[in-house]
């Protein structure tokens, strides 16, 4: 197929009539080259229509241009379906529209980009919500759920995503259109016989009747009889079920078929309430064989989590907590839910789960078993499981949980003996596996920790596939129960469904896609499932020195290897990550685009290499605010890798002005304090503005920050000797404020605010002469001289650390640099010192809560939090939030407002400005603006507090200035 040959005319055939995005760049389509699978094919050209009208002139030009085509959603597929040296269609940008809801009729219209949670949100005002629950919702496609035949913890009641879907419009390979719905009978038997219908729908409608009546025998006696089967083409819901509709057909068909241009799903009520028993067991089999007593209590889920990934999340920094329902060290845990039925009513929740845990130890299962019943408490059991992908990619090193064999599913009275035997095909090829998943339908996902740089393991994978395959038709089991065939499995569908019904997969294909161009290769034809490996033998990647050191990772190449692809990074209803995602929706702004292009720049797959031009614009947009450290499960720290590129960018093609001055802000404040009035009146000036934005790229709509004519140190030094520390009780000890630049030379008054606080709660402060923790210098890659300060730093605080003094922060971006960037720069007993003693103030005045006889005075308001973003991935806003609750009838509510967009320059440099404001407007600002003139806005972080004012034009304060304000005897001035 001359599909190179073709591509550009393609395009140009194209431009003018798409109002869309068209990509034929090379590190465009290495973005999408990859999915969240072991696999890696470059596209030929990556395009995203932007309306319908787009997408089907997308799919005719490219069948006039006898182009390979691949629909693909969010790109989070398990099994390498959504990767393909084709033109990739990428639906998730723009065609997210709700089209229609019918809400007493429960059904809902959609386009195929449209993200499974922000459709349940769009319908929980009705009671409503599409059932299946992809452990991916926050970011999966409904059309890579039809595509995939998604299906979810609840499908033992719910089932798969194709009993959910009662109508597609379909563009066929031809590029016309079709519309995909439920005849009758007689219909469909009147349109498999109906002559010699000359479109290309028509002898679709002819050619799969032809199959079915065929063989009708074969398929009903192949296909496994179970639910959870997505393997093959679903031809058993016309030989089986005598569902006459072939939008049930094409659901699953990895965009082999068609391409979908919406669909018309049915919707299911939300339950009133759920609860869940979590049963520990000491071994792994124990778990598995008590399954069929579980399911005897009509549970509406059943989820399995074995112990590797248990201890990940227990070492995780965010999900730990999530994991505090645990009990001792078990071997896998069973999470079984019921849920309350609002149409039938029922047994209250918590007698079901008292009755199942009463039958478990009748019959000797488990040795704990935990009561969920409140929401909160089953959030943290859902995340755990849910983060379990992430978390297993996330390990360290090149031996790695892979995915192949991990979709299989059996008959629940078989499944402890299936997987007892499944392990010892592991045990034969000398491999250990994780666990996990949907106990309830004899669906685990076993994953084989294998190195797949090496040839040995490559063929040890071979080796597992092919028993694997065999136990699976022993058993009477599918291969493929939820991730699909893809590049995985696809090989093995003659083996598993026997030639006659591979043949007729052949033939189905045929018929829809007569030129075979719809994402070819995968479900029949597919080449061996260990070529077009992502990694394999022949990978290698250049050494690299680095600044900071990457050894616990197996070095930066290894760090980088830590995203698998599952793009945590895509969600947006909650959290941080990632914000400039968030604000563009390009893949190449998502913490996943730009580790797989600096996977592909250390690979030798950039032309540049390390510091080509393309990585820059890629990583540009990153505003280092550790949302991924924390948030993504394998806890990529992409400001981390951004500033190792940043120093080998500015060596190779040296360094603009603006980051050097941007990254010495604590130097020129140093120089211009003593003259902070002249100074902040020139850079006042509308002159002073202009000439920066035209030198600096500095935008003209900020003003810079005012210099205080009183720095904080110089206040401390001057200040008369604060009475002894007993204000509360006796003296409480020793502790450290630290003055980082900001408060030192542009907001004393936080500086002065905190010291009162802790004073008035008895402590002694002691304020270390500190120059600057080196965020800045960190942020824009200068590690040479940020190592060199760092040194310094360590030096100076680590005797602080020793003698057990805290050392309190006021500026969360600042803490974080002690606490997390200097371990790396300066690794060594003394840095970890300096950095387990490392708290923010709020943090630290937040542990006396619930005490009495504090010296706040009551404040009947409310008080609307902002958490910096360093400081909810390293710390957590838990600490500022019990701060000011220490304040009687203050009133405290977070707001859910991901990142201001400020990220300390970046909100400055003229190129961002837009973008920073468009990222503060998802969330936050509108919150501020919604907000009482009368509720007290309060942000740990000084850029926070800039970006409130600049753009909502409120004033945010420190949590410390609030805590000073309510002191008893709150003196008037400095």
């Amino acid at each position: 197929m001359p599909a190179h040959r073709n591509i550009e005319a393609f395009a140009a055939a194209l431009r003018p009539r798409f109002t869309g995005e068209i990509h034929l760049d090379h590190l465009t389509r290495i973005l999408y080259s990859t999915d969240a699978s072991i696999y890696q094919m470059m596209p030929l050209a990556v395009i995203l229509p932007r309306t319908a009208e787009d997408l089907k002139e997308a799919v005719r030009l490219a069948a006039a241009h006898g182009l390979p085509l691949l629909p693909r959603g969010s790109g989070t597929s398990l099994g390498g379906q959504a990767v393909g040296e084709a033109v990739v269609v990428d639906c998730s940008k723009y065609l997210t529209h709700v089209l229609e809801l019918d809400a007493e009729g429960r059904r809902v219209r959609v386009e195929p980009g449209v993200i499974l949670d922000e459709l349940n949100t769009h319908l929980r005002p009705h009671g409503l919500m599409f059932a299946p629950d992809v452990a991916t919702g926050n970011r999966a496609s409904l059309g890579g759920m039809m595509g995939n035949n998604s299906c979810g913890a609840h499908s033992v009641i719910y089932g798969k995503t194709v009993d959910h879907v009662i109508s597609q419009r379909v563009l066929l390979s031809d590029g016309s259109e079709a519309l995909l719905s439920e005849v009758t009978a007689e219909e469909w038997s009147r349109r498999s016989r109906d002559g010699e219908g000359a479109t290309l729908e028509a002898r679709i409608y002819r050619e799969v009747g032809r199959i079915c009546e065929q063989h009708a025998e074969e398929i009903d006696r192949r296909f496994p009889r179970l639910m959870r089967r997505v393997g093959g083409y679903n031809l058993d819901e016309i030989v089986r079920h005598r569902r006459y509709n072939l939008a049930r057909l094409v659901v699953g068909s990895e965009g082999t078929l068609t391409t979908i241009a919406e669909a018309t799903l049915n919707l299911v009520p939300v339950p009133r309430g759920t609860a869940l028993l979590v049963a520990h067991f000491e071994d792994l089999i124990e778990a598995l064989e008590a399954v069929p007593l579980c399911l005897e209590m009509a549970p509406s889920a059943m989820e399995l989590t074995d112990r590797i990934i248990l201890n990940l999340t227990r070492q995780h920094p965010t999900l730990a907590r999530a994991a505090d329902f645990l009990r001792g060290d078990p071997a896998a845990i069973l999470a079984v839910e019921f849920s309350h039925d609002p149409e039938r009513g029922g047994t209250p929740l918590a007698e079901r789960t008292h009755a199942l845990e009463e039958q478990l130890r009748k019959h000797g299962f488990g040795y704990a078993y935990v009561q969920a019943l409140d929401p909160a408490a089953q959030k943290d059991v859902w995340n755990a499981r849910k983060a379990g992908l992430g978390l297993l990619m996330g390990m360290k090193g090149d031996r790695k949980p892979a995915g192949f064999m991990e979709d299989t599913a059996v008959p629940v009275d078989r499944l402890a003996d299936y997987i007892r035997r499944f392990q010892d095909i592991l045990h034969e090829h000398g491999c250990e596996a994780s666990c996990y998943a949907h106990a309830s339908v004899g669906c685990l996902h076993v994953r084989p920790i294998l190195n797949l740089k090496s040839a040995a393991d490559i063929r040890r994978m071979r080796a597992i596939a092919e028993a694997v395959s065999s136990l699976v038709l022993e058993y009477g089991g599918s291969l493929s129960a939820e991730h699909g065939d893809g590049l995985s499995r696809s090989e093995f569908q003659r083996k598993m469904f026997g030639p006659v019904v591979y043949e007729a997969f052949r033939d189905l294909k045929r018929a829809f896609d007569p030129h075979g161009r719809m994402n070819p290769g995968k479900i029949v034809d597919a080449p061996p499932m260990t070529e077009n490996l992502r990694y394999g033998p022949g990978y290698q990647t250049i050494a690299l020195e680095t600044h900071f050191d990457f050894s616990r990772d197996g070095g930066f190449a290894r760090h980088v290897e830590l995203c698998s692809g599952v793009g945590a990074c895509r969600k947006k209803l909650d959290g941080t990550m990632c914000p400039s995602y968030h604000a563009t929706l390009d893949e190449a702004h998502s913490t996943r685009g730009r580790a797989n292009a600096l996977r592909a720049a250390i690979a030798g797959q950039l032309p540049g290499g390390f510091t080509d031009p393309a990585l820059y614009e890629v990583l540009d947009l990153c505003l280092e605010c550790k949302a991924c450290k924390s948030e993504c499960p394998s806890n990529v720290d992409m400001a981390r890798l951004k500033a190792e590129f940043l120093a080998a960018y500015h060596a190779a093609h040296g360094t603009p002005l603006r980051a050097r001055l941007f990254s010495t802000i604590h130097a020129m404040d140093r120089l211009l304090a003593p003259f902070a009035g002249l100074a902040n009146a020139i850079m006042g000036t509308q002159l002073s503005r202009r000439l920066m934005a035209r030198w600096l790229g500095v935008t003209e709509q900020r003003t810079l920050p005012r210099l205080a004519a009183v720095t904080f140190h110089r206040w401390w030094t001057r200040r008369p000797s604060p009475p002894h520390p007993d204000a509360v009780g006796t003296p409480r000890g020793r502790v450290a404020l630290m003055a980082d630049t900001f408060t030192n030379y542009h907001e004393p008054h936080i500086g002065i605010a905190a010291v009162r606080v802790l004073e008035a709660l008895g402590y002694e402060v002691v304020v270390p002469p500190l120059k600057c923790c080196g965020r800045t210098l960190i942020s824009k890659g200068f590690l040479r001289q940020a190592r060199r300060l760092a040194e310094s730093n360590v030096a100076l605080l680590e005797g602080y650390a020793r003698a057990g003094i805290p050392m309190l922060w006021l500026e969360p971006s600042c803490a974080a640099a002690l606490a997390d960037d200097t371990r790396d720069l300066v690794p060594g007993p003394a840095s970890e010192a300096v950095a387990g003693a490392t708290r923010l103030f709020e943090d630290f005045v937040g542990e006396r809560h619930g005490e009495a006889g504090l010296p706040f005075q009551p404040r009947a308001s409310k008080a609307l939090l902002h958490g910096h973003c360093h400081q909810k991935a390293l710390f957590g806003t838990q600490g500022a939030r019990r701060a000011l609750s220490l304040i009687p009838g203050l009133s405290v509510e977070e707001i859910p407002s991901g990142c201001c967009g400020m990220a300390g320059s970046f909100g400055y440099e003229a190129e961002h400005y837009e973008l920073s404001l468009k990222i503060g407007e998802l969330s936050l600002f509108p919150h501020i603006r919604a907000a009482s003139e009368d509720a007290l806005l309060v942000a740990s972080g000084t850029s926070c507090r800039h970006q409130i004012q600049h753009a909502c034009h409120r004033v945010a304060r420190h949590p410390a200035e609030v805590l000073a304000d309510a002191l008893a005897d709150r003196p008037k001035g400095p």
